[in-house]
Protein backbone atom coordinates (compact mmCIF):
# COMPACT_ATOMS: atom_id res chain seq x y z
CA UNK A 1 0.00 0.00 0.00
CA UNK A 2 1.09 3.41 -0.98
CA UNK A 3 0.80 6.51 1.24
CA UNK A 4 -2.06 7.07 -0.56
CA UNK A 5 -4.00 4.30 0.68
CA UNK A 6 -5.64 5.74 3.63
CA UNK A 7 -7.63 7.81 1.22
CA UNK A 8 -9.18 4.87 -0.08
CA UNK A 9 -12.90 3.97 0.76
CA UNK A 10 -13.49 2.04 3.78
CA UNK A 11 -14.79 -1.08 4.49
CA UNK A 12 -15.38 -3.44 7.31
CA UNK A 13 -13.01 -6.40 7.36
CA UNK A 14 -14.36 -8.75 9.65
CA UNK A 15 -11.66 -11.26 8.98
CA UNK A 16 -8.38 -12.49 9.50
CA UNK A 17 -5.66 -11.03 7.26
CA UNK A 18 -2.56 -12.47 6.30
CA UNK A 19 0.43 -11.16 3.68
CA UNK A 20 3.70 -13.57 3.16
CA UNK A 21 6.45 -11.26 3.35
CA UNK A 22 9.73 -11.73 2.17
CA UNK A 23 11.43 -13.45 5.22
CA UNK A 24 13.06 -10.85 7.52
CA UNK A 25 10.23 -8.75 9.14
CA UNK A 26 7.67 -10.16 10.52
CA UNK A 27 4.46 -7.74 11.76
CA UNK A 28 1.31 -8.47 14.20
CA UNK A 29 -1.31 -5.67 13.73
CA UNK A 30 -4.05 -5.79 16.48
CA UNK A 31 -7.41 -3.72 15.85
CA UNK A 32 -9.26 -2.57 18.96
CA UNK A 33 -12.08 -3.33 20.98
CA UNK A 34 -15.80 -3.53 19.17
CA UNK A 35 -13.80 -3.28 15.92
CA UNK A 36 -12.18 -5.49 13.22
CA UNK A 37 -9.14 -5.73 10.86
CA UNK A 38 -10.24 -3.03 8.42
CA UNK A 39 -9.22 -0.24 11.15
CA UNK A 40 -5.74 -1.44 10.69
CA UNK A 41 -5.72 -2.82 7.39
CA UNK A 42 -4.27 0.88 5.94
CA UNK A 43 -1.18 0.41 7.94
CA UNK A 44 -0.86 -3.79 7.06
CA UNK A 45 -0.55 -3.25 4.04
CA UNK A 46 1.75 -0.23 4.07
CA UNK A 47 3.98 -3.06 5.72
CA UNK A 48 3.61 -5.60 3.43
CA UNK A 49 4.34 -3.10 0.67
CA UNK A 50 7.72 -2.88 2.45
CA UNK A 51 8.30 -6.64 2.60
CA UNK A 52 6.91 -7.40 6.05
CA UNK A 53 5.02 -10.67 6.84
CA UNK A 54 1.94 -9.27 8.41
CA UNK A 55 -0.47 -10.90 10.32
CA UNK A 56 -4.02 -9.31 11.58
CA UNK A 57 -6.00 -11.66 13.37
CA UNK A 58 -9.58 -11.30 14.31
CA UNK A 59 -10.12 -11.26 17.89
CA UNK A 60 -12.51 -13.48 19.23
CA UNK A 61 -15.80 -12.12 20.07
CA UNK A 62 -15.60 -9.59 17.02
CA UNK A 63 -16.20 -9.79 13.14
CA UNK A 64 -20.13 -10.97 14.23
CA UNK A 65 -22.58 -9.53 16.30
CA UNK A 66 -22.06 -7.40 20.05
CA UNK A 67 -23.05 -9.47 22.05
CA UNK A 68 -20.64 -12.19 20.89
CA UNK A 69 -18.23 -10.27 23.21
CA UNK A 70 -19.76 -11.50 26.34
CA UNK A 71 -18.58 -15.21 25.69
CA UNK A 72 -14.55 -14.13 25.81
CA UNK A 73 -11.94 -13.02 27.72
CA UNK A 74 -8.76 -10.43 27.47
CA UNK A 75 -7.00 -13.64 27.84
CA UNK A 76 -8.81 -15.11 24.80
CA UNK A 77 -7.67 -12.04 22.74
CA UNK A 78 -4.36 -12.38 24.24
CA UNK A 79 -4.28 -15.95 23.53
CA UNK A 80 -5.12 -15.52 19.73
CA UNK A 81 -2.73 -12.51 19.84
CA UNK A 82 0.50 -14.57 20.76
CA UNK A 83 -0.90 -17.68 18.26
CA UNK A 84 -0.08 -14.97 15.06
CA UNK A 85 3.17 -13.83 17.02
CA UNK A 86 4.18 -17.62 17.10
CA UNK A 87 3.07 -17.89 12.94
CA UNK A 88 5.08 -14.54 12.21
CA UNK A 89 8.48 -16.23 13.90
CA UNK A 90 8.28 -19.46 11.86
CA UNK A 91 8.31 -17.08 8.45
CA UNK A 92 10.09 -13.82 9.64
CA UNK A 93 13.70 -13.47 11.48
CA UNK A 94 12.67 -10.16 13.49
CA UNK A 95 8.97 -9.34 14.38
CA UNK A 96 6.99 -6.26 15.72
CA UNK A 97 3.83 -5.49 17.18
CA UNK A 98 1.76 -2.67 16.43
CA UNK A 99 -1.54 -1.74 18.21
CA UNK A 100 -4.70 0.34 17.79
CA UNK A 101 -6.69 1.39 21.03
CA UNK A 102 -7.12 -2.15 22.78
CA UNK A 103 -4.86 -3.78 20.38
CA UNK A 104 -2.41 -1.31 22.14
CA UNK A 105 -2.94 -2.59 25.77
CA UNK A 106 -2.34 -6.62 24.36
CA UNK A 107 0.66 -4.78 21.85
CA UNK A 108 2.25 -3.68 25.61
CA UNK A 109 1.18 -7.09 26.84
CA UNK A 110 3.50 -9.07 24.42
CA UNK A 111 6.49 -6.95 24.79
CA UNK A 112 6.29 -7.31 28.44
CA UNK A 113 6.45 -11.36 28.41
CA UNK A 114 7.94 -11.72 24.87
CA UNK A 115 11.76 -9.61 25.04
CA UNK A 116 12.62 -11.26 21.66
CA UNK A 117 10.76 -8.03 19.86
CA UNK A 118 11.97 -6.18 17.88
CA UNK A 119 9.63 -3.18 18.73
CA UNK A 120 6.40 -1.78 19.11
CA UNK A 121 4.33 0.61 17.89
CA UNK A 122 1.13 2.04 19.55
CA UNK A 123 -1.65 3.88 17.99
CA UNK A 124 -4.15 5.81 20.94
CA UNK A 125 -2.99 2.99 23.50
CA UNK A 126 -5.55 1.93 26.07
CA UNK A 127 -4.28 1.33 29.32
CA UNK A 128 -6.36 3.44 31.97
CA UNK A 129 -10.41 2.98 32.59
CA UNK A 130 -10.66 6.22 34.85
CA UNK A 131 -14.57 5.95 34.87
CA UNK A 132 -16.48 6.36 38.02
CA UNK A 133 -18.72 3.97 36.92
CA UNK A 134 -16.26 0.56 36.95
CA UNK A 135 -17.20 0.05 40.69
CA UNK A 136 -20.35 -0.87 39.08
CA UNK A 137 -19.03 -3.07 36.11
CA UNK A 138 -19.39 -6.49 37.87
CA UNK A 139 -23.05 -5.72 38.98
CA UNK A 140 -23.90 -4.67 35.12
CA UNK A 141 -22.09 -7.41 33.70
CA UNK A 142 -24.49 -9.84 35.87
CA UNK A 143 -27.23 -7.76 34.43
CA UNK A 144 -26.37 -8.15 30.63
CA UNK A 145 -26.25 -4.27 30.69
CA UNK A 146 -24.83 -2.65 27.67
CA UNK A 147 -23.69 0.58 26.32
CA UNK A 148 -23.06 2.50 23.10
CA UNK A 149 -20.70 2.41 20.56
CA UNK A 150 -17.62 3.78 21.32
CA UNK A 151 -16.42 3.23 17.29
CA UNK A 152 -15.84 5.51 14.70
CA UNK A 153 -14.29 8.05 16.24
CA UNK A 154 -13.06 9.41 13.35
CA UNK A 155 -12.28 13.18 12.29
CA UNK A 156 -12.92 12.75 8.31
CA UNK A 157 -16.20 12.83 6.88
CA UNK A 158 -17.27 9.68 5.53
CA UNK A 159 -15.16 7.43 6.92
CA UNK A 160 -15.70 4.25 9.09
CA UNK A 161 -14.51 1.83 11.22
CA UNK A 162 -17.51 -0.62 10.65
CA UNK A 163 -16.79 -1.14 14.65
CA UNK A 164 -20.15 -2.71 16.59
CA UNK A 165 -22.84 -0.38 17.39
CA UNK A 166 -22.83 -1.32 20.96
CA UNK A 167 -20.40 -2.68 23.58
CA UNK A 168 -21.33 -5.28 26.95
CA UNK A 169 -20.30 -4.11 30.39
CA UNK A 170 -18.75 -7.51 30.16
CA UNK A 171 -16.37 -6.54 27.49
CA UNK A 172 -15.23 -3.12 29.23
CA UNK A 173 -14.78 -5.45 32.00
CA UNK A 174 -12.28 -7.80 30.52
CA UNK A 175 -10.52 -5.01 29.02
CA UNK A 176 -10.19 -2.86 32.56
CA UNK A 177 -8.47 -6.28 33.99
CA UNK A 178 -6.14 -6.06 30.79
CA UNK A 179 -5.57 -2.72 31.56
CA UNK A 180 -5.03 -3.15 35.26
CA UNK A 181 -2.40 -6.21 34.06
CA UNK A 182 -0.27 -4.54 31.73
CA UNK A 183 0.34 -1.41 33.73
CA UNK A 184 1.42 -3.88 36.56
CA UNK A 185 4.16 -4.30 34.20
CA UNK A 186 5.34 -1.50 31.76
CA UNK A 187 8.90 -1.50 33.43
CA UNK A 188 9.39 -5.13 31.93
CA UNK A 189 9.41 -3.13 28.53
CA UNK A 190 12.43 -2.64 27.21
CA UNK A 191 12.44 -2.81 23.34
CA UNK A 192 11.83 0.04 21.20
CA UNK A 193 8.74 1.92 21.55
CA UNK A 194 6.73 3.98 19.00
CA UNK A 195 3.66 6.44 19.85
CA UNK A 196 1.21 7.72 17.82
CA UNK A 197 -1.29 10.11 19.86
CA UNK A 198 -4.24 11.78 17.84
CA UNK A 199 -3.87 15.36 20.56
CA UNK A 200 -7.94 15.03 20.28
CA UNK A 201 -9.26 11.47 20.95
CA UNK A 202 -13.03 10.81 21.97
CA UNK A 203 -12.17 7.43 23.30
CA UNK A 204 -8.98 7.37 25.05
CA UNK A 205 -7.40 10.46 26.91
CA UNK A 206 -3.69 11.05 25.48
CA UNK A 207 -2.75 10.87 28.70
CA UNK A 208 -2.06 6.98 28.26
CA UNK A 209 0.41 7.62 25.97
CA UNK A 210 2.31 9.50 28.15
CA UNK A 211 1.46 7.00 31.05
CA UNK A 212 3.44 4.63 28.60
CA UNK A 213 6.03 6.69 27.71
CA UNK A 214 7.27 7.24 31.00
CA UNK A 215 6.16 3.70 32.70
CA UNK A 216 8.84 1.63 29.66
CA UNK A 217 12.28 0.56 30.70
CA UNK A 218 13.01 1.14 27.12
CA UNK A 219 15.57 3.50 25.84
CA UNK A 220 14.17 4.53 22.69
CA UNK A 221 11.12 5.84 23.12
CA UNK A 222 9.65 7.98 20.19
CA UNK A 223 6.54 9.64 20.43
CA UNK A 224 4.49 11.43 17.80
CA UNK A 225 1.49 13.67 18.00
CA UNK A 226 -1.17 13.53 15.40
CA UNK A 227 -3.09 16.46 15.08
CA UNK A 228 -5.85 16.35 12.31
CA UNK A 229 -7.21 12.97 14.13
CA UNK A 230 -9.28 11.37 16.04
CA UNK A 231 -8.88 8.18 18.21
CA UNK A 232 -8.69 5.50 14.52
CA UNK A 233 -6.30 7.23 13.14
CA UNK A 234 -5.34 4.73 11.26
CA UNK A 235 -8.30 5.23 9.10
CA UNK A 236 -8.46 9.13 9.50
CA UNK A 237 -6.57 12.70 8.03
CA UNK A 238 -3.13 11.16 9.70
CA UNK A 239 -3.69 7.68 8.30
CA UNK A 240 -0.84 7.77 5.43
CA UNK A 241 1.72 9.66 8.67
CA UNK A 242 0.58 6.72 10.88
CA UNK A 243 1.65 4.18 8.08
CA UNK A 244 4.26 5.54 6.61
CA UNK A 245 6.11 6.02 10.57
CA UNK A 246 5.32 2.62 11.64
CA UNK A 247 6.73 1.47 8.36
CA UNK A 248 9.95 3.29 9.09
CA UNK A 249 10.38 2.74 12.60
CA UNK A 250 9.95 -1.22 11.85
CA UNK A 251 12.55 -0.87 9.26
CA UNK A 252 14.87 0.99 12.00
CA UNK A 253 14.59 -1.44 14.82
CA UNK A 254 14.67 -4.46 12.93
CA UNK A 255 17.02 -3.80 10.38
CA UNK A 256 20.72 -4.85 10.11
CA UNK A 257 21.58 -1.85 12.15
CA UNK A 258 19.15 -1.50 14.94
CA UNK A 259 21.47 -1.99 17.44
CA UNK A 260 23.10 0.84 16.62
CA UNK A 261 20.36 2.74 16.47
CA UNK A 262 20.25 5.68 18.64
CA UNK A 263 17.36 6.60 21.00
CA UNK A 264 14.63 8.69 19.18
CA UNK A 265 12.87 11.96 21.57
CA UNK A 266 9.29 13.27 21.23
CA UNK A 267 8.60 14.46 18.12
CA UNK A 268 5.76 17.19 16.92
Amino acid sequence: MTASSADEPTTPHTRSWSAPGEGHLGALVLHGLTGNPGGVLPVARHLTEAGAAVEVPLLPGHGTAWRDLTRVGWRDWARTARTSLAVLRARSERQVVVGLSMGGALTLLLAETEPDLAGIALINPAVTFDDPRRRILPLARRLGVSVGAIGDDIAQHGRYEGAYPRVPAAAIAELAALQDRVRADLDQIRCPVLLLTSVHDHVVPPRDSDLVAHGVASDHVEQVALQRSYHVATLDHDGALVAEQIARFAARVAGPDAHATPPVGNQP
